[in-house]
C-alpha cells in the first residue's frame, strides 16, 4: 500500500475532522510522487480536494459488493496467460496469416451456418520484433487464439480504412492502455518479493493511413504517416531495431479522397527476407514495378465475377480474377499466398488456386497457396508446419487438402504424410 493511502486511513480512524481537515494537503503532496498507477496523481488529487470541500462522505459498501473488490482483475488473468506462455520463442521470426476471408464473409456466413469465419491481417516476428498488418475483424481474437498478446507487438500497420483492415484498431489500442496501467498500478511489494523487474510501459508504433491516422489520434501515442514510407525506397521503420525497413505504394481501391496502400517488408535475418502485401488494390502496371521480386506475396483477392474470369473486364477496385494473373505472372516471388476471399456464392478458394496455376503453367513455375487462418512461415528459411507429422518442410513443397466442408479449414500437409492422405 503506497505512503498517501496509509495517511488517509490513518486520517480517518483518528476521526478527528478539524486535524483532518488540516493534514489534507500533506497526503495530497505524497500522492503526487506515487507512481501507484498510470492516473494515480490526478484522480488522487481531485479526490483529496474534494474532501477538503466536503464534496465526498463516505459510506459503508453494500455487503452484496463486499466481495466484488476482492477478486482479481481480468489484466492478471491476461498476465497469467503470458506467463504461462512466458518465452513465447514459437513466435521469434515467424510469419502468421491471420486472414481468410473478406469483410462480408465473417459477418454473413458466421450468421447464416454458425460457421467461424474471422478476417483479420497477419503477424510476423524480426527477431523478437513483432509486427502486424491490417488489424481488422477479429484480429484481436484471433492473434490470442494462435499464443500472440499484446507485448508481442511493436508495430502496427493499417493499409486503409476499412473494417476488414482496421476494425479491431481501436480495441489493441485499448488493450495496450489496460496492460500498461495494470502494470504500473501492480504493488511494489509484488516485484521486491519475486525479484522481478517492474515492466517499461510497453509502446507500440502506429503506421496508417490519414482516416485511420484520426481515429487513432490521442489514443495512441506514437502514430506516423504513410507518406513517410511511400515509394521504392526503403526506409528504416524503427532507428535502433536495425535491419527492418518498410516502402509503400498508393493504390487504387478507394474512390475519392481515401487512400490506400500496398506494401513491402525488408527484413534482415542471416539473409534478406521480403515480404509483399498488397492489401486491397486494382491491378495496375506500376504495381507489378513495385512488387518485382518478394520471398512471400500475399495478395487479397476479394469477390470474382463471370466478365473478370473471361478477361473482358478486370475489376475496378480489387484484383479479382484477371488482377491476381497479371500481378503473379508479371512479378517474382518464392511463395503466393492468395487470402481475403469474399465468397458470394460459396467457397472457391481451392479452385480459384487450381485454375491460376493453371493458366500460369505456361509462365512459370511457382507455389501458389490458398491462404488459411493460422498458415505459418519460418523466416528466412520458407517452411511451414505439416498439419499432420506437425514436422517443419519446405512450404515450396506442401501440399493443399481440400477443407471437408464449405468455409472450413485447409490443411498444408508434407510430401511423406501426402502418400496416405491422396
Amino acid at each position: 500500500m503506497t505512503l498517501h493511502i496509509e495517511e488517509y486511513i490513518k486520517l480517518l480512524e483518528r476521526g478527528n475532522q478539524q486535524k483532518f481537515k488540516q493534514n489534507i494537503e500533506d497526503v495530497e503532496s505524497q500522492a503526487d510522487k506515487c507512481n501507484l498507477c498510470a492516473v494515480c496523481r490526478g484522480c488522487s488529487k481531485k479526490f483529496y480536494n474534494d474532501v477538503q470541500k466536503g464534496k465526498i462522505t463516505e459510506k459503508s459498501l453494500p455487503y452484496e459488493l463486499e466481495n466484488y473488490f476482492l477478486k482479481k482483475p481480468q489484466m492478471y488473468y491476461y498476465r497469467e496467460s503470458m506467463g504461462e506462455k512466458k518465452e513465447r520463442t514459437y513466435l521469434r521470426n515467424m510469419f502468421i496469416l491471420l486472414k481468410g476471408f473478406s469483410s462480408s464473409t465473417p459477418v454473413i456466413y458466421s450468421a447464416s451456418f454458425n460457421i467461424e469465419c474471422n478476417g483479420g491481417g497477419f503477424y510476423f516476428n524480426y527477431k523478437g520484433t513483432g509486427i502486424v498488418a491490417d488489424s481488422g475483424i477479429g484480429f484481436v481474437k484471433s492473434m490470442h487464439k494462435h499464443g500472440i498478446f499484446i507485448d508481442d507487438i511493436d508495430i502496427v500497420v493499417i493499409t486503409h480504412d476499412h473494417l476488414d483492415h482496421n476494425a479491431d484498431a481501436e480495441t489493441l489500442s485499448s488493450l495496450l492502455h489496460d496492460f500498461n496501467s495494470f502494470n504500473q498500478r501492480t504493488p511494489h511489494i509484488m516485484y521486491d518479493v519475486f525479484g522481478t523487474i517492474r515492466p517499461l510501459e510497453h509502446e507500440i508504433l502506429w503506421i496508417t493511413d490519414e482516416n485511420t491516422k484520426r481515429k487513432l489520434q490521442g489514443k495512441v501515442k506514437k502514430l506516423n504517416s504513410f507518406g513517410d514510407y511511400t515509394g521504392y525506397y526503403r526506409k528504416e521503420i524503427i532507428p535502433k531495431e536495425k535491419g527492418l525497413f518498410l516502402s509503400a505504394i498508393k493504390t487504387k481501391h478507394i474512390k475519392d479522397s481515401e487512400e490506400s496502400y500496398g506494401i513491402k517488408f525488408f527484413a534482415q535475418y542471416e539473409k534478406e527476407c521480403i515480404i509483399s502485401y498488397t492489401s486491397d488494390i486494382a491491378y495496375f502496371e506500376e504495381l507489378a514495378r513495385f512488387f518485382a521480386e518478394q520471398d512471400i506475396l500475399v495478395f487479397n483477392v476479394s469477390d470474382i465475377y463471370k466478365k473478370d474470369v473471361k478477361g473482358i473486364k478486370s475489376k475496378s477496385s480489387h484484383l479479382g480474377y484477371n488482377g491476381s494473373i497479371e500481378l503473379l505472372k508479371n512479378t517474382n516471388y518464392r511463395i503466393g499466398i492468395a487470402s481475403e476471399f469474399c465468397c458470394t456464392n460459396g467457397d472457391f478458394r481451392i479452385n480459384f488456386i487450381k485454375t491460376v496455376k493453371r493458366e500460369l503453367e505456361k509462365e512459370k513455375h511457382s507455389c501458389i497457396l490458398p491462404g488459411e487462418m493460422g498458415f505459418n512461415i519460418s523466416l528466412p528459411t520458407l517452411q511451414s508446419e505439416c498439419a499432420i507429422c506437425k514436422k517443419m518442410s519446405d512450404t515450396v513443397m506442401l501440399y493443399v487438402i481440400s477443407p471437408s466442408k464449405e468455409y472450413g479449414r485447409i490443411q498444408y500437409i508434407c510430401r511423406h504424410c501426402a502418400l496416405g492422405v491422396i
